[in-house]
């Protein structure tokens, strides 16, 4: 799921519109990268789970060009840029982690272990 805000003025008070639009991800049978998103102009702020995943961590790979070199995303501490994830779950990732990921626009996601099956996953 991504999204972003725009705030409009009226009648002296704020009304909040929300533009939002769900990128599908797919992690291949027996992998653990998914193939890349473009997040131009949008925020990574969910990532909606399948109802079979063998992963329970999920981090960050991120390009400054399509199909260029992906690099591990990490924060300021050199930690790799990590969210927890269950099966069938949407998980909100933290402003923290919005943060590390906002200025990216090409990304991957990356399961902690060997997906048992072709895994797709929503943003």
């Amino acid at each position: 799921m991504t999204q972003s805000i725009l705030v409009k003025m009226e009648d002296k008070n704020f009304k909040f519109l929300r533009h939002t639009e769900v990128k599908e991800v797919v992690i291949a049978n027996g992998g653990t990268v998914s193939g890349e998103v473009d997040l131009e102009d949008y925020t990574a702020v969910a990532v909606m789970m399948p109802a079979a995943f063998t992963g329970t961590a999920i981090t960050f790979q991120a390009s400054d060009v399509s199909g260029g070199t992906f690099y591990e995303v990490t924060d300021g501490a050199g930690a790799a840029v990590s969210v927890v994830v269950s099966n069938e779950e949407i998980i909100s990732i933290t402003e923290a982690k919005k943060e590390a990921l906002a200025p990216l626009r090409f990304i991957k996601l990356v399961s902690g272990s060997t997906e048992g099956a072709e895994r797709t996953l929503k943003l």
